[in-house]
């Protein structure tokens, strides 16, 4: 393992337990927790030589009368965004079925 992927784990080692965050470390580059129960069910962050990446995943639902709106605010953000992504698992599905409708 590269002597800077090594320094970005111990750095992220170190994040995580100045803000008292509880993890495990499934793996040499991958660490795994939770942030407050209701908010981010699971969070991961990849350690990797060029790049740390953070993944969040949470299990909100979105009624289905505000999906469209949801959908079409994530697409916004994503836009503006310079580095980086939001995703939601029902973001395409709402896209294509408003496609269909429209063709």
């Amino acid at each position: 393992m590269p002597a800077t992927q090594q320094l970005k784990q111990e750095q992220v080692r170190s994040v995580l337990a100045s803000l008292n965050i509880e993890f495990s470390e499934p793996n040499d580059a991958l660490f795994r927790f939770t942030l407050e129960p209701n908010l981010v069910d699971t969070a991961l962050i990849r350690v990797r030589e060029q790049s740390v990446v953070l993944y969040a995943l949470s299990e909100i639902r979105i009624p289905k009368p505000y999906r469209l709106k949801v959908a079409e605010y994530i697409v916004r953000v994503n836009f503006a965004l310079n580095f980086g992504n939001f995703e939601v698992l029902l973001v395409w599905l709402i896209i294509s079925q408003m496609c269909s409708k429209v063709e």
